[in-house]
């Protein structure tokens, strides 16, 4: 399962319930709510660590899908996920009688629109990328389009979107490239799928910060790393401040970790334990995604203040899990099932090479995420995150494949 993509690894639900088990334990105030925190965002603070979180449900019909054809799955490198796991995309695909080529793009642009290219020359009845963002490929994009091949997209961000500096999600002025995106369910508005942009720069973003906004009775200090060299997290970055400032007046960031790709290791780790060293009326740390929290962990624990501090992890790696656990210096995170987008891809291109047009960016799947922590929502041992949906039976219902 990934959250963070352009640097390592990538990325939702919080708690009044969990600072009242964690007021020691998990750096939460001692005191009562934060000024100005309203009953509504206590209440939603205490539903996002709900067993189901924001997840819905996948759809309940959906085309048979015509045995045979030939799908193209292209990743911006192997290192995000192992696709070849038991219950993946492959298992996913060979149920449906399609035959998947898995194409590496190896970190490189140049080799992303190679793959693209030779998903022409192989005749290819459709490409899937996934992490890939059309500007990144998008000479190789366009040729695929103009060949008229569908194209569907997880994780990426169409060339008819932008971030700014700011970190707000903007149009380009261009024209998109993908025919369908895997969306999002939208707790807010479950008629109005959220696409990828959407839903990581302003759900996974408020999510975490309604974690700490709990864990703390709203009367947050945090220390926020910020990630600058990729637009992605400057999206997360502005959703997690406007999330605050609209929610939470009484939480303040006292510091922000600036920080690039090259910084992991002790680099970041020093960073991280300066600024704990400045502000020792911290009582939260917001770590994005769980690359990053890997070096705030030890810099909370050199700093005695394990006990006092709220950190906020990301999606759920095994080794962030791990420190979870063991109430080593990380209180909680976020995971969502990366399975289920790759089985939505596929149901998206099942409905696209049958002619169906999708209302929007994409088509429904119900895919959602929450929070965990050491006693709620805790990821297994398993090779990836599965959630609180058993998807897999639900989209071979769906397709109206046998599920033996």
């Amino acid at each position: 399962m990934k959250v963070h993509r352009k640097a390592a690894a990538l990325v939702a639900s919080a708690v009044i319930a969990l600072a009242a088990s964690a007021c020691g334990a998990a750096g939460a105030s001692s005191g009562g709510s934060g000024p100005g925190l309203t009953p509504q965002v206590e209440k939603e603070a205490n539903a996002v660590f709900d067993a189901h979180g924001s997840f819905g449900t996948p759809p309940t019909t959906s085309p048979h899908p015509k045995p045979g054809e030939n799908i193209w799955f292209i990743t911006a490198s192997a290192q995000y996920t192992d696709f070849s796991v038991p219950g993946q995309i492959e298992d996913a695909a060979k149920k449906m009688g399609w035959h998947l080529t898995v194409f590496d793009g190896q970190f490189n642009p140049d080799t992303m629109v190679n793959g693209l290219r030779q998903a022409i020359a192989d005749k290819a009845d459709g490409v899937i990328v996934y992490g890939i963002d059309c500007p990144i490929a998008k000479a190789g994009f366009q040729d695929v389009a103009k060949a008229g091949i569908p194209i569907v997209a997880f994780q990426s961000f169409d060339c008819n979107q932008k971030v700014d500096a700011n970190g707000a999600i903007k149009p380009t002025g261009e024209p998109g490239l993908f025919d369908a995106v895997v969306t999002y369910n939208n707790p807010d508005d479950p008629a109005k799928p959220l696409a990828f942009p959407e839903y990581y720069g302003n759900l996974v973003s408020r999510y975490q910060a309604l974690g700490i906004i709990g864990a703390t009775h709203g009367d947050a200090k945090i220390i926020k790393l910020k990630q600058t060299d990729a637009p992605t997290f400057l999206a997360l970055d502005h959703g997690f401040d406007a999330t605050l400032a609209q929610d939470c007046p009484g939480c303040k960031v006292v510091d922000t970790v600036e920080f690039t790709g090259n910084d992991f290791g002790s680099a970041l780790q020093d960073k991280v334990a300066q600024a704990l060293t400045q502000h020792p009326e911290a009582n939260a740390v917001y770590g994005i995604y769980d690359a990053a929290t890997l070096n705030v962990a030890p810099a909370v624990m050199a700093s005695g203040r394990k006990n006092s501090l709220f950190v906020m992890g990301g999606e759920g790696t095994t080794p962030v899990v791990d420190l979870v656990k063991a109430g080593r210096g990380v209180n909680a995170g976020m995971v969502y099932p990366i399975a289920w987008e790759a089985w939505a891809s596929l149901d998206a291109m099942n409905r696209l090479l049958a002619g169906q047009k999708p209302d929007g960016p994409g088509f429904p799947s119900g895919m959602g995420l929450s929070l965990y922590d050491a006693k709620r929502n805790l990821p297994d041992n398993s090779a990836y995150y599965i959630g609180p949906v058993d998807y897999p039976s639900a989209y071979l219902k769906a397709w109206g494949i046998n599920a033996g």
